[in-house]
């Protein structure tokens, strides 16, 4: 027991000091957090050492691995998380049982968001977790929490209100959603931008936006780099932000909340392989296209998003037939868009529709820069016969409209 002792027994003083002082200086208080720091501090040390890190010799150019603590031990460590995440489970299948056919749009380690019709009655749900819940949980929450199983979080000062009500909520990923009366407000590091402003980008159908995000030293950099030493430097680093969901669930199907706008339906993907593939070759298109956009969001759900292997590793299937989109960050990702990538798209489309347009008036207003000569041009649309179209891109450019005045027939 020498390793569970100390790091119990400071997880017991900190919650205890921590509880006083929500009653004393507020939830939202500086001496709360202090506590609240200092509890999630020991709970890092249960598993220091246990994975091989380094760390710099303050003052010399070595580096050393960090050792075990005194409270290091997997055990220990691992049921900090598993606790809560059981716990959150827990609460989250048991409202809906009693709140059937409502959301949970978004799920962390040590908490959910939910999305209802109707108000939850907190006492109500108090005594069936008491009735229902293992007696381990019920004594130690009544020993340390005052008989509180959860709480309804808000980030306003002095909130009266329990939850948020008739409100408008957006989730657009796991740390990045809030609601526009003020309750619920994880920006994502963003301090310079407004969640009316990020609604407006969102429903405008704007991807992806600049923002400032806040950046501090890190203590590496404030104990070895000769330029910092000893110093906290703070400042603004200037970064594109994605508006787009982070797909780090399986999109089933789409609900349209009427406005043009709704939410996607998920499941967990099989495999972290899945998961990670399907997350990483999506990301681009989801800072180019608003597939929050009713329009968007159907005709993605069409496509083929099933993986398949490729001589570099799995692919989703549409983008593997897909034109090439690159680029390694936004303005590079938007130059290939404007420049290449929409264009080789078009010419799928004309190679697809050719007998509806006048193809010589399209290459002297459009492809007169790229193809020295009309023969050119076509032989590119002869290549391009039988490929696949991207659907994000036609509505994007809104083709059909846009190429009308070159229809050759009604």
């Amino acid at each position: 027991m020498a390793n569970i002792y100390p790091s119990g027994k400071a997880q017991d003083w900190t919650l205890k000091r921590r509880n006083l002082a929500k009653e004393k200086y507020g939830k939202n208080s500086a001496e709360q957090e202090l506590f609240k720091l200092l509890g999630n501090g020991n709970y890092g040390k249960t598993a220091q050492g246990l994975n091989a890190k380094t760390e710099k010799e303050f003052g010399t150019d070595k580096s050393y691995y960090i050792p075990v603590s005194k409270s290091t031990n997997p055990l220990i460590s691992m049921q900090y998380s598993s606790i809560a995440e059981y716990q959150v489970n827990f609460l989250m299948d048991l409202i809906d049982k009693m709140y059937p056919h409502n959301l949970i749009p978004s799920v962390t380690t040590d908490g959910f968001i939910w999305a209802g019709n109707q108000p939850l009655d907190k006492e109500k749900i108090v005594k069936v977790i008491k009735k229902t819940a293992p007696k381990q949980w019920v004594t130690v929450n009544d020993k340390y929490f005052g008989g509180e199983f959860f709480e309804f979080k808000s980030k306003l000062s002095n909130d009266t209100k329990e939850y948020s009500k008739d409100t408008t909520l957006v989730n657009l990923k796991t740390r990045f959603n809030f609601t526009l009366d003020g309750r619920i407000k994880a920006l994502a590091g963003i301090r310079n931008v407004t969640p009316e402003s990020i609604y407006r980008d969102l429903i405008n159908g704007i991807t992806t936006i600049k923002v400032d995000q806040h950046r501090l030293s890190t203590l590496d950099d404030m104990k070895h780099r000769v330029d910092n030493k000893h110093l906290l430097s703070e400042w603004q680093q200037p970064e594109y932000q994605s508006l787009s969901f982070d797909f780090t669930s399986r999109p089933t199907s789409f609900h349209d909340n009427g406005d043009g706008y709704g939410y996607y339906n998920t499941e967990p993907f099989r495999t972290v392989e899945e998961a990670e593939t399907f997350k990483e070759n999506i990301k681009p298109y989801g800072r180019l296209f608003p597939l929050f956009n009713t329009k968007f969001a159907y005709a993605f759900l069409e496509l083929d998003n099933h993986l398949v292997a490729t001589r570099t590793g799995y692919k989703i299937a549409w983008i593997k037939n897909d034109v090439s989109l690159k680029g390694d960050n936004y303005l590079d990702l938007m130059n290939n868009y404007q420049n290449d990538y929409k264009w080789k798209v078009l010419l799928r489309y004309l190679a697809k529709h050719e007998e509806m347009y006048d193809l010589k008036a399209i290459y002297t207003d459009m492809f007169s820069g790229r193809y020295s000569t009309f023969s050119g041009f076509k032989q590119s649309i002869k290549r391009s016969k039988g490929k696949f179209i991207n659907p994000l891109v036609v509505l994007k450019e809104n083709w059909p409209e846009k190429l009308r005045k070159y229809e050759t027939r009604c």
